[in-house]
């Protein structure tokens, strides 16, 4: 490989874009972890970075019985949005398009939303065209805004950079999109550096560790930065197998323990060491026969479980019924 430096200003566009591009897609893989951690909290199904029809904008993730996102991010600058975003295709948001993928889908979607990290709007011409609205941020205790497209500033054809954009469709078409799309300004940045987190790391961290209990009992054995490293990694690959995640899917990844630290309800018997004694369980059966009550003492290894285990199979196989269960002991301390 030549370490010669290159003058073409078009190479170093080139390779500009290219580092962009990478970014996006680190960016994107960030978004999916938390979501995925996410989905553990919330119980919902992900499925992440798959086109649904040819010319599906909202194709980043899409959280099922909840909404689709497209998610877009300029981490090394500030820009606000602008009426050009909407268009024009210099970001691909032109309005038409956004309107085209939620139409293509049929609507089937409560909420489209287009998640960026740019900043609010500036420009005057969008004043009444774009308004506040109430709703969930994407991402759990972080502030975003959230805007809605007002019907009647479309209707008015006051603005006509966008309804030049909209004449082959419908009223009730655009009424509907004005209904069910959102825009999602200032999300979270990201550092893309595990070892010096930014807001959106420190997001994925706290969701880890604070809510999903990552480090601490019964997953102490776990650590939050090498389990958003597990999971960032889990995401980039369901992006390039456009995959559906399920919360299932993201705890067996993580090897998470969900159980804290209950016995495991299985007790197997090894017959090749098992010594018989039929006459303890014969006196265990009348035992209980005759009592409400039974309880079965005996020093660690003495066989207590496995004379219950042979005993509940005995009593199940003469047609009676027996129930079993162990209980969670506690938490060993020094």
């Amino acid at each position: 490989m030549s370490n010669a430096t290159t003058t073409d200003p078009g190479a170093r566009a080139s390779t500009t874009g290219l580092a962009s591009a990478h970014a996006g897609y680190i960016y994107q893989d960030l978004v999916t972890a938390y979501f995925m951690a996410q989905g553990l909290i919330d119980k919902f199904d992900l499925r992440v970075d798959k086109k649904q029809f040819e010319g599906d904008i909202f194709d980043d993730l899409h959280i099922f019985g909840r909404r689709r996102i497209q998610l877009k991010s300029s981490l090394a600058s500030s820009d606000p949005f602008s009426l050009e975003d909407l268009s024009t295709k210099r970001r691909n948001t032109r309005i038409d398009e956004l309107l085209f993928a939620a139409k293509e889908d049929g609507f089937a979607s409560a909420e489209y939303r287009l998640s960026a990290t740019w900043r609010c709007p500036q420009d005057p011409r969008l004043q009444g065209v774009l308004t506040l609205v109430d709703g969930e941020s994407s991402f759990e205790g972080t502030a975003t805004v959230l805007f809605k497209l007002e019907l009647d500033a479309l209707r008015s054809g006051g603005t006509t950079e966008l309804t030049r954009h909209l004449p082959s469709y419908t009223e009730a078409d655009i009424a509907e999109f004005c209904k069910r799309f959102r825009l999602e300004l200032e999300c979270p940045k990201a550092s893309l550096d595990l070892a010096s987190p930014g807001p959106l790391e420190s997001i994925l961290f706290d969701t880890l560790g604070r809510r999903i209990g990552v480090g601490i009992f019964p997953n102490e054995n776990l650590q939050v930065v090498d389990t958003a490293a597990n999971l960032i990694n889990f995401a980039t690959f369901a992006r390039a197998g456009q995959s559906v995640v399920k919360p299932s899917d993201t705890i067996q990844r993580l090897r998470l323990r969900t159980d804290y630290g209950r016995v495991a309800q299985q007790f197997p018997v090894n017959a090749s060491v098992l010594v018989q004694r039929s006459s303890v369980e014969t006196a265990l059966i009348q035992f209980a026969a005759s009592n409400s009550k039974c309880i079965v003492v005996g020093e660690p290894g003495a066989g207590k479980s496995w004379l219950l285990t042979q005993l509940t199979n005995q009593i199940n196989q003469q047609q009676g019924v027996a129930i079993r269960h162990y209980c969670y002991l506690g938490v060993c301390r020094a």
